[in-house]
């Protein structure tokens, strides 16, 4: 189940310990590892071969999972 009440407060930690002026390896390899977790299982949403999906994804959360969330996650993968 997809809970944007917690996926927010998620990015935000994210963009807080990414943001540091020193991060140290093992944090950015566990950040990285979190956010390929998240989009690992929307892409198994998406995948017809794959049986995984998220219940409660309808249009209005993708159209923010797809813009704001994404776009996020990506500018936070460069990091």
């Amino acid at each position: 189940m997809f809970d944007e009440a917690l996926l927010v407060p998620l990015i935000a930690d994210i963009e807080c310990v990414l943001g540091q002026d020193e991060v140290s390896p093992e944090d950015r390899r566990l950040a990285h590892w979190v956010m390929l977790g998240m989009l690992r299982c929307l892409f198994s949403h998406f995948d017809a071969n794959d049986l995984y999906r998220i219940e409660n994804l309808d249009a209005e959360v993708y159209g923010r999972w797809s813009g704001d969330y994404f776009e996020r996650f990506r500018a936070l993968m460069s990091r």
